[in-house]
This record gives structure tokens, C-alpha cells and sequence, in this order.
């Protein structure tokens, strides 16, 4: 699974990426709490790094655009986590096919649950890496 988003054009407005940012930074919260894990998660949103580049931030008014290229990095207790959780809790497409039809809080309720299960709650009470990529 991927942090990756297709957009499709329908019409002239495409959502901002802060509103998925912080929907996305909304529902981690939410599982962390669920689970009593008491654990600070920011999310934050960047351009693509080049090795040894500093990360630069998408600013609050940045909307998706078809082609767009941008990255999720997961903060957990204030210290850099990973680029896409997904990437870090990896998830098997037969799972996301077990899924559909669903809202994204119920995908991600029963994702999640089945990750914080998997990996223990251990995993989410301090983050892994210490270093920006």
C-alpha cells in the first residue's frame, strides 16, 4: 500500500493537500488513541528529496494537481519515523481487497487495528529512525 494519490479530473478544484495531510495525520491519532498508545504523530508533506537534501515543506495553500509529487513524513514522538508508514507497516493487496466499498475510517480502523496487532504496540511508542532520509 502507498501513500501515493491518483487524481482525476472531474472538475477545476482539486482539494488541498494540507486537507489530506491533516486527514491523514487525524486518523493515525485516532488509532494511536483507540489503542492507548500514548504517542505524539505529526504528519508533515514535502517535495521529493534528492540524497542529502533538507526536506522541503508544501505550503497550506498547495492544491493536487494531476503529476504532482509529494511526500508523507510520519513524525512519531517528534522524531522523523519514515517517509510512508506503509512503507515501514507494509500491507498486502489481498488485504485491500477485503476492503472495499468501505469509508476511509473504516478501511483504516480495521487497517490499522490489524498493523497495531501485527507489530505490537511496542513499535508505535517510539519512532525507529533517527535521521531524515
Amino acid at each position: 500500500m502507498s501513500t501515493t494519490i491518483d487524481v482525476y479530473s472531474t472538475t477545476d478544484v482539486f482539494p488541498l493537500v494540507h486537507q489530506t495531510r491533516a486527514r491523514t495525520e487525524e486518523l493515525f491519532r485516532e488509532l494511536l488513541a483507540r489503542h492507548g498508545i500514548d504517542s505524539t504523530l505529526y504528519v508533515t508533506a514535502f517535495y521529493p528529496l534528492e540524497q542529502g537534501e533538507e526536506p522541503r515543506m508544501v505550503p497550506p495553500d498547495m492544491r493536487w494537481t494531476p503529476g504532482l509529487e509529494i511526500g508523507f513524513g510520519y513524525w512519531l514522538n517528534a522524531v522523523w519515523d519514515c517517509i510512508s508508514w506503509p512503507e515501514c507497516i507494509a500491507c498486502d493487496d489481498d488485504e485491500l481487497l477485503e476492503c472495499n466499498g468501505e469509508t476511509a475510517e473504516e478501511f483504516f480502523a480495521w487497517w490499522g487495528d490489524h498493523r497495531i496487532a501485527f507489530y505490537g504496540k511496542k513499535r508505535f511508542l517510539r519512532s525507529h529512525a533517527v535521521n531524515l532520509p
